[in-house]
């Protein structure tokens, strides 16, 4: 009875609602799992390390995206369509590909550490060895996961992300019980997952791919991706690292826990929205664009309903869960504003999936471009909450941005 309710719903909607509840009741497991694992950390953090050593553990994950991109960060979302279309060998190549490039970002880590070597600066040096010694491993294995949503294997996804986060939250509280010392913590960061990962990589090998064919254009496209990406990664975590240099690991500490609820829901639409891909990929734009404008109202008032939820339960859980943290609550309330025009994303994710390179590139170029001058120029001057109004300034510029293309796009299909 519910699959028929659903099949009539779809009519009317002019979307497949049988897919999405699939696919989006086990991103729903998938997500739940990993936020409890990521506040049960992060109450964890809070309450046993001090601001200044997670300032630091911060600031050195912030160098480590901001390396991986050297190891053709752009491989995994160009694998993740590509497998979609039918191209499971794609994993293998990929795989292969990322963990050769990924030496080229371990040499990158190996400078960072001798420069705080001969600072005197010991942690970060033998964190920043650390990082070069695991980090290939750990890009390399990121692949693995994408291969089940890929397939739309969603069950799976969800199974190996919650026993990889199970299994690093424990091996975190192991840790923490002996030491909370930064290269202690960086160890915990890259062994569980790595662990997982090429377990189960055997596991997909032997039971789920079922042919060797490689995509003719993977790695053209995951160039591309890269290109897009090795500005990007910059500029995502150019806030942390403006912050960490103009007021201290302790402020950064501030802005990091302001972050997590918009974060978090941030990574959860996310999830949603690569469940579009694959069906973008094979369905043509006369058939995309009739119905995306409705999708993206029944997205937002979604959307809106999560962050009123949100702004409501921050300041009750924040003075229980994170006391040390009270000052983040005004600014985690204001970062999850932006997120009422997240439906922007979709447009996003129908570029990405069609491969529009032009309109991926100008939109790339746009956001980063527009991160690094607000993020200084208010940082500098303003600190955390010059970094709130430049997060928020930027994502409201960007949104309305796509929603113009998309309207403009959308209006020149309908000639057709």
């Amino acid at each position: 009875m519910f699959n028929r309710l659903l099949i009539k719903l779809s009519r009317l909607a002019k979307t497949d609602l049988l897919y999405l509840s699939r696919g989006a009741s086990w991103s729903l497991v998938d997500h739940f799992f990993s936020s409890a694992a990521l506040l049960v950390s992060s109450v964890i953090f809070a309450n046993f390390l001090p601001k200044e050593t997670y300032g630091s553990y911060s600031f050195i994950v912030s160098w480590l995206t901001i390396f991986s991109t050297l190891a053709v960060s752009g491989i995994g979302e160009a694998m993740l369509r590509g497998v979609a279309r039918g191209n499971e060998g794609d994993l293998q190549w990929a795989f292969n590909y990322r963990l050769r490039w990924g030496l080229l970002a371990s040499l990158v880590s190996l400078g960072f550490a001798g420069y705080y070597y001969f600072q005197n600066n010991f942690t970060f040096a033998l964190s920043f060895l650390i990082v070069a010694v695991f980090m290939p491993l750990l890009l390399a294995s990121e692949l693995v996961p994408r291969f089940f949503f890929a397939k739309e294997l969603f069950k799976e996804t969800a199974i190996f992300n919650t026993i990889s986060k199970t299994f690093s939250l424990v091996a975190l509280l192991a840790m923490l019980l002996l030491t909370d010392s930064l290269p202690a913590l960086m160890i915990v960061y890259f062994i569980p997952p790595v662990i997982i990962s090429y377990l189960y990589l055997a596991l997909v090998v032997k039971r789920y791919q079922k042919n060797n064919q490689v995509s003719a254009d993977m790695k053209n496209f995951a160039l591309h991706l890269t290109l897009m990406q090795v500005v990007g990664s910059v500029s995502k975590r150019i806030d942390q690292l403006l912050l960490f240099s103009f007021v201290g690991p302790a402020e950064l500490a501030t802005y990091k826990f302001a972050l997590m609820p918009s974060e978090q829901l941030h990574t959860f639409l996310a999830i949603i929205n690569r469940l579009g891909i694959s069906r973008f990929a094979r369905r043509p734009y006369q058939e995309i664009y009739p119905a995306l404008g409705r999708k993206m109202i029944a997205y937002t008032a979604v959307i809106a309903i999560m962050v009123v939820a949100s702004i409501i339960i921050v300041p009750y859980i924040y003075p229980i869960l994170f006391p040390l943290y009270f000052d983040s609550i005004p600014y985690a309330i204001i970062l999850l504003l932006p997120s009422l025009l997240a439906a922007s994303a979709l447009f996003n994710t129908l570029l990405f999936a069609k491969r529009e390179l032009k309109y991926l590139y100008l939109l790339k170029i746009w956001t980063h471009g527009l991160r690094f001058l607000a993020f200084f120029l208010l940082i500098s001057n303003f600190g955390v909450g010059g970094a709130v109004a430049a997060e928020v300034t930027v994502a409201v510029i960007v949104a309305l941005t796509v929603f113009g293309l998309f309207f403009k796009e959308r209006n020149k299909w309908r000639e057709f």
